[in-house]
């Protein structure tokens, strides 16, 4: 996202990738360039099916990244995976104007205290430590804005980008997002602060989901 040396394409580790309609835009942050990937809040989804391999389950450690450029007021699903049943499923959202953790009704929304729906970008970092007190921290911009509890058993695999997780559609997320990471451990805030302003090479340990959205025509 951050630099103009741009490798070949997105890079993943899932079986398969179905695209919605969306749109890849073009921007400029700090002097740099790069591409994103735009969804307009109507149905606008990027998902992978119900078998997407390696996503962490059931209340084993992980830790999502996400860049986010939003403006949107209502709750808006950023990335969301697991079953749309109680604890089941988890993501990161826009919701209440800020970074939030969603954990099917063990939710964690910090809203203003984690602000980023004023069209500017943020780097937006949620860490589950499984099963410990606590366990569950968003970082904005390598910043820890909160922490909390959640009894989680995520189950499926049902990785969607821009809206909320099946068995339901809904929560579409209106904004721009890119440099999406999955990782199946805890990622410490140095780790996070580390790389979130660099791309990955897509190789490094314990990374299981990367998209940077480098493919495709600006606004095509």
């Amino acid at each position: 996202m951050l630099t103009n040396s741009k490798s070949n394409g997105l890079k993943w580790r899932l079986v398969s990738l179905i695209l919605g309609v969306f749109m890849a835009s073009s921007f400029t942050m700090n002097a740099q360039t790069g591409k994103a990937l735009h969804f307009d809040g109507n149905a606008d989804v990027v998902y992978t099916g119900s078998t997407t391999p390696s996503l962490p389950s059931g209340n084993s450690p992980w830790t999502a990244e996400v860049w986010v450029k939003t403006g949107q007021t209502s709750i808006g699903n950023i990335i969301s995976w697991g079953t749309r049943s109680n604890n089941q499923r988890v993501g990161i959202a826009v919701r209440g104007g800020g970074a939030a953790f969603i954990g099917q009704y063990n939710d964690l929304t910090p809203g203003a205290l984690a602000k980023i729906n004023d069209n500017k970008w943020y780097h937006v970092a949620v860490v589950c430590k499984g099963t410990i007190s606590n366990n569950i921290l968003i970082y904005v911009n390598g910043s820890l804005k909160i922490t909390g509890s959640g009894a989680l058993n995520i189950v499926g695999q049902n990785l969607r980008l821009g809206n909320i997780s099946s068995p339901s559609n809904g929560e579409y997320y209106n904004g721009t997002m890119d440099e999406v990471r999955i990782w199946n451990y805890a990622r410490k805030i140095a780790q996070i602060n580390a790389d979130k302003a660099n791309e990955l090479t897509g190789s490094e340990t314990g990374l299981i989901v990367y998209y940077n959205f480098n493919q495709g025509v600006a606004g095509g």
